[in-house]
């Protein structure tokens, strides 16, 4: 059997052996979540699921979380110490002002979705939940999310119709 050596190793060949670790360990969770026990009845109303490893799933969310704000925040860090000062320009593109341009995007996105977010109060399994910071933080997450990914598919199709009409 042939040892892979990570130092040796092209980061595309490596990124795509962590995502298909971090694709395999969420499926293996989720498997497990909905197939051992997901039926068991909660104790204080039986109408509602009370799932055997929700634990495990909850730990397992935070840890992918921690793990992707620690990543988050050594690429943010070592790519600062690595900028080029000059405008950073690499093969014509604009890298500098395209970086900032979508942190500040995402920044305003995010601070607009979270003022212009709904506080009214919902009812999730009986119970009324009106707390405003975190009905407004939850609602700022889906909204950016949904705008982020939006902008994305634009994005995406901008250069595709581009590739088409500069390719003729």
């Amino acid at each position: 059997m042939k040892v892979i050596s990570l130092r040796n190793l092209p980061l595309e060949k490596l990124s795509l052996y962590v995502r298909y670790a971090i694709i395999a360990l969420t499926v293996l969770v989720f498997l497990a979540f909905y197939l051992v026990g997901f039926q068991m009845p909660y104790m204080e109303n039986p109408h509602f699921n009370a799932p055997l490893l929700t634990d495990v799933l909850m730990v397992f969310m935070w840890v992918v979380l921690a793990v992707a704000l620690g990543v988050t925040v050594w690429a943010v860090v070592a790519a600062w110490r690595c900028r080029d000062k000059g405008g950073n320009v690499e093969h014509g593109v604009p890298v500098a002002r395209i970086a900032y341009g979508t942190a500040g995007f995402t920044l305003v996105l995010m601070v607009l979705s979270f003022l212009l977010g709904s506080s009214k109060a919902i009812l999730i399994n009986t119970h009324s939940y009106r707390e405003t910071f975190w009905l407004k933080t939850a609602d700022m997450f889906v909204v950016s999310s949904v705008v982020l990914m939006l902008v994305a598919l634009g994005v995406i199709l901008y250069g595709y119709v581009r590739q088409l009409l500069t390719s003729k």
